[in-house]
């Protein structure tokens, strides 16, 4: 139940002031669902973006690979991994002041939790907690 999962999330850490939340259409909608529970700020933040390989989109995305609502947030176009990590450590590195969630996808946080050196388990997970810039919890919620 969504009551539970955000009351277990509020309890440990507290509202979040702000929301970010990765411009592709899945994990914008959870952040506005989430949202309806604490009444935060949403922030759609290009860096949150899906990891899309460049290898395997050389030309960038086509007309059909995206959701007209995806295209009009501007995710990332496809990258190579050494981007997706510098692209992860510019948004770790802006220090953003209390409690935020962050709805991304499981590569970006696997990423996040490699670049904090953090020894906290990844798998299958959407959301990630900051606690004034600091990594702190990673969460999973599924209807």
């Amino acid at each position: 139940d969504v009551t539970e999962f955000l009351h277990e999330l509020t309890e440990q850490y507290g509202r979040p002031r702000t929301i970010f939340t990765s411009p592709y259409n899945r994990a914008y909608t959870t952040a506005i669902e989430l949202n309806k529970h604490v009444n935060s700020t949403i922030v759609c933040e290009r860096e949150l973006s899906e990891y899309i390989k460049s290898s395997k989109r050389p030309d960038g995305f086509g007309s059909s690979d995206l959701s007209v609502s995806t295209i009009e947030r501007s995710p990332i176009e496809p990258e190579n991994s050494i981007e997706k990590d510098e692209r992860v450590d510019r948004y770790l590195n802006r220090v953003i002041p209390g409690v935020t969630w962050h709805i991304t996808h499981g590569t970006i946080i696997k990423t996040i939790k490699k670049r904090s050196n953090t020894k906290i388990k990844v798998k299958h997970l959407t959301a990630v907690v900051l606690v004034n810039g600091t990594y702190r919890a990673s969460y999973q919620y599924l209807k």
